[in-house]
């Protein structure tokens, strides 16, 4: 009953907007990067992108921008010829971002934190691969940075009325 009345308050339609929007943005700020964003973009919170086609597997870059703070999944992309534990792109969601309170623009920072990474990223082979520890740490510290400066806002609990006894 509290998430029902929690997604029914405009609190929450707000936040739902900023998720969109974000998503949006993201993908975005991929394109122009030069990434392939998969369906051109999105119309909900996820955004997936290709990255094999930088000769990257999915799970690669997983495993490369955890390593940095930048949580992603490996996600399989249309006619993906890699298989599902590898994968030839990855998914990105924009819920968490929203409860910081990140704007549209902060996307293309996340972007180009993301793009340093998978640009130093050196593939070994599908599921190992390389990467500069003075890279890592230099972007661990800026996603810290980013974090400090956009905490997890979290949202009180709804208020229930009491029920008449």
């Amino acid at each position: 009953a509290r998430g029902f009345a929690y997604v029914a308050s405009p609190e929450f339609q707000g936040v739902a907007m900023r998720i969109v929007a974000l998503s949006n943005s993201l993908a975005a700020a991929f394109v122009k990067k030069g990434y392939r964003v998969i369906t051109g973009g999105t119309d909900n919170h996820i955004v997936v992108v290709d990255v094999f086609r930088r000769g990257i597997t999915g799970v690669n870059a997983e495993k490369a921008l955890e390593e940095c703070g930048l949580v992603v999944n490996k996600n399989r992309i249309p006619h993906d010829t890699n298989p599902p534990t590898v994968t030839s792109g990855i998914r990105l969601g924009t819920n968490g971002l929203a409860n910081r309170q990140m704007e549209p623009g902060d996307m293309v920072g996340c972007v180009e934190l993301i793009d340093q990474v998978l640009s130093g990223l050196q593939q070994v082979s599908e599921r190992e691969y390389r990467l500069d520890p003075k890279l890592r740490a230099r972007i661990e510290h800026q996603v810290h940075e980013l974090c400090l400066r956009r905490p997890i806002r979290t949202y009180p609990a709804p208020q229930v009325a009491a029920r008449a006894a």
